[in-house]
């Protein structure tokens, strides 16, 4: 299994259905050029399918209806570039222009999935966040990052730490 903590949320996935990407050797040669990662992603099976989720966790989030909407917007980017950054990374292992190695890999199953029509969710958990301020961060995301959606076919949700639990994203 891998098993991590971030964000004071405790997170459990099957290592063959997942990639660990910010603890990636990968990674760990890219960090500091500007190129910054979701935690990880794994394959989770909804109602409509077996889903890529790309998972990002995060503390806080800026009440997205403040006036300091600067800050809110620039939350937004950043986790926008976050998920842009890890599809590019995973095309780019695809493609063999980058390796993963050392003792974090992408799972092979994970790995089946996300070369072959994936469905693909990226997921904003946030800990410490209202339901109500989800729709708004998510309405947000989707309007930042439509053209990779569109291009992708893929979905964006953001969840609480409670929601996250309910869909077994995150443990207690």
């Amino acid at each position: 299994m891998l098993t991590f903590e971030e964000s004071g949320m405790k997170f459990s996935f099957e290592e063959n259905r997942s990639f660990y990407i910010e603890k990636s050797d990968l990674y760990e040669s890219l960090r500091g050029k500007g190129i910054s990662v979701v935690e990880c992603l794994t394959l989770k099976e909804l109602r409509r399918g077996v889903y890529v989720l790309f998972i990002e966790a995060k503390t806080s989030a800026p009440n997205p209806n403040s006036h300091e909407g600067m800050a809110f917007n620039q939350f937004i980017d950043e986790i926008a570039k976050k998920f842009l950054d890890s599809l590019l990374i995973c095309s780019a292992i695809h493609s063999e222009v980058q390796s993963v190695s050392g003792s974090i890999v992408l799972g092979k199953e994970l790995q089946r999935h996300l070369y072959s029509q994936p469905k693909i969710q990226f997921i904003l958990i946030i800990k410490n966040h209202q339901k109500e301020w989800c729709n708004s961060v998510q309405e947000a995301l989707q309007k930042r990052l439509h053209a990779l959606l569109k291009i992708w076919k893929a979905e964006v949700l953001v969840l609480n730490e409670a929601q996250a639990r309910i869909f077994h994203l995150c443990q207690s």
